[in-house]
C-alpha cells in the first residue's frame, strides 16, 4: 500500500490514521500515531489522557464532546487492530487480552 497525505481541517477525518504529522508555520511538532499522542502511560502501564501533545490540546479546543467522540474513536480502533493480529491467540488463551 502506498502511503498519502491529508491535510486536513477536522480532527475527526484524520483520527483513524496510523500516523499524524502536526506542523505549525512550516515547522514539524509532532509526528506519532494518534494513540501516542492522545494518550500516555502511568507508573501502572494504564493510558491515562495526555494535555502535553500539540495534538491533545487541538482536540481539547474541539470541545468536551468532541473530545470523548475523539479519544473514544482511538481507543476502538486500538482495540480493533489488537484483534485483527491476535484473534487466534485470543480464542485459544483468553488470558492473552490485555483489555478484559
Amino acid at each position: 500500500m502506498l502511503p498519502f497525505f491529508t491535510i486536513a481541517h477536522r480532527l475527526n477525518t484524520i483520527i483513524d490514521y496510523d500516523k499524524i504529522l502536526v506542523l505549525d508555520k512550516v515547522k514539524v511538532l509532532e509526528y506519532d500515531s494518534p494513540k501516542n499522542l492522545l494518550y500516555e502511560t502511568d507508573e501502572n502501564r494504564k493510558l491515562i489522557p495526555n494535555s502535553k501533545t500539540e495534538f491533545s490540546k487541538l482536540v481539547q479546543e474541539t470541545g468536551i464532546k468532541n473530545v470523548l467522540l475523539l479519544r473514544s474513536r482511538e481507543f476502538a480502533n486500538r482495540y480493533e487492530r489488537y484483534l485483527k493480529k491476535n484473534i487466534v491467540t485470543i480464542i485459544n488463551n483468553n488470558n492473552n487480552n490485555p483489555f478484559t
